[in-house]
């Protein structure tokens, strides 16, 4: 049995559309809802990485991965791009962490990041993979990734009302739905 589980620790950068370009976007001109539309990104954002496993906002990140006997495969890292020279291995044993990352090899930072323990243990094995994930120079933001986060930002914010009058909601196409699926990257 596998078990594998993430938890962003701390967003290290901007959100991706500035709050005036979104208002923008939105059509708003007064600040009443700056704080909303910030938190309504945030949102999107934040579905946006974890529907597709790119991460758009440099973030740190702990990834925790436990195995039942037997399981010698690389471990893969379904977060990208990774920043490669952040990447930490730490072994629970009785409750503490050890750090391991010099008994592993790490390959390929995007699409996935596999991490290979070089003397992997039979026995049931719990890791936490900690990393920094997000966009850099050499792997900027997908603009479609930009596209999306809009999209979705300005859906949530038209439609605030906590009571709207009855009426049918349906994906418009070739929306948010339609740019996650062309740019997720897949678990295998």
């Amino acid at each position: 049995m596998i078990e594998v589980s993430y938890r962003k620790v701390k967003t290290n950068g901007a959100l991706p559309v500035s709050l005036p370009d979104m208002k923008t976007h939105l059509g708003v001109t007064h600040s009443y809802h700056d704080d909303m539309i910030a938190a309504i990104q945030q949102a999107a954002v934040e579905r946006y990485e974890r529907e597709t496993n790119l991460v758009i906002v440099n973030s740190d990140w702990d990834m925790y991965f436990y195995k039942s006997t037997g399981y010698t495969s690389p471990i893969k890292v379904f977060k990208s791009p990774i920043e490669e020279d952040t990447i930490k291995v730490e072994r629970q044993v009785s409750g503490t962490y050890t750090d391991i990352t010099d008994d592993c090899t790490i390959r390929d930072t995007f699409s996935p990041a596999t991490v290979e323990i070089d003397d992997p243990d039979t026995e049931s094995l719990m890791l936490k993979i900690s990393f920094t994930a997000g966009p850099d120079a050499d792997n900027p933001i997908n603009p479609l990734a930009i596209q999306a986060i809009k999209l979705a930002t300005k859906h949530w914010y038209n439609n605030r009302s906590e009571v709207e009058p009855v009426r049918s909601f349906h994906e418009v196409p070739n929306t948010f739905n339609s740019i996650v699926q062309i740019t997720r990257i897949f678990q295998f």
